[in-house]
């Protein structure tokens, strides 16, 4: 399935939700991630712009005039200012773009899934607050207790991926052995189930770019790093998956004062 009919299927379940208060939910996840969307795919094209602009700025900073002896040198400093900007632009940076904004979207995402746990709590008889866990796992624990379908929704296993993939990047700057779930790491990463088997599919077929998600030697063992496409993939599951949450607690509660 396309990614186009997975949005079709998300506005389809928007107008279904029965409950106004999920729906409005629904309508506020469905637009604030549409511009999450938006900057997760034009935030890293500022390193493409920074590319052009260190072209110009190493041929104004070291301008050549004609004199031999004043080229060579002008010619041998813009080669070392290149090596040294090119180790940003092309590893750094891309690094640093692609976890922040993987950052971003999760906590964006966790914080539409609390909002819609106080809304569930209004109308349940259960409390977040009597739930075990913490953080994300406690808020999807909860919903599950109120009969909210989380781990069977749409996108779930992705979500869960994304979230497994940023906990890891947050230490140790991705080193595995540092995790204890580098197990479970390693498995989505060879699966590759941190994309739906559609969007493998596609991405096969596109001209040959960085794998979405690796794991590579690092200076310490293995490293997880992803690319600066990945967080824009992922927000569509985390879009996706929400919606999907939202259509289900419209089910369970259709109308105000439905107790569970």
């Amino acid at each position: 399935m396309r990614l186009i009919d997975h949005l079709s299927i998300q506005v389809r379940k928007l107008e279904n939700i029965a409950h106004p208060t999920f729906k409005d939910l629904g309508q506020r996840v469905f637009a604030e991630f549409g511009d999450l969307h938006d900057y997760l795919w034009k935030s890293p094209k500022f390193i493409e712009a920074e590319r052009e602009l260190e072209l110009e700025k190493r041929q104004a900073y070291f301008p050549l005039n004609g004199d031999p002896e004043h080229d060579v040198q002008a010619l041998r400093l813009r080669s070392l200012r290149q090596h040294l900007e090119n180790e940003k632009l092309q590893s750094v940076f891309p690094a640093k773009v692609a976890a922040s904004n993987l950052f971003i979207l999760l906590s964006v995402y966790e914080f539409y899934c609390l909002l819609l746990a106080k809304e569930v709590e209004k109308m349940s008889s259960k409390k977040l607050a009597d739930v075990r866990g913490s953080g994300l796992s406690r808020i999807h624990n909860y919903l599950s207790q109120c009969e909210i379908e989380v781990p069977s929704g749409l996108f779930h296993e992705q979500v869960r991926a994304a979230g497994l993939i940023r906990n890891i990047l947050f230490h140790a700057n991705g080193l595995l052995s540092f995790s204890r779930d580098k197990d479970e790491i390693c498995r989505v990463v060879k699966s590759q189930s941190y994309v739906t088997a559609d969007v493998r599919e596609n991405y096969r077929e596109m001209p040959p770019r960085q794998p979405l998600v690796q794991i590579r030697p690092g200076e310490l063992g293995e490293e997880l790093s992803i690319s600066t496409v990945y967080p824009h993939v992922a927000a569509g599951f985390a879009r996706g998956h929400l919606i999907d949450l939202c259509w289900s607690a419209g089910k369970v509660f259709p109308s105000a004062g439905n107790l569970k």
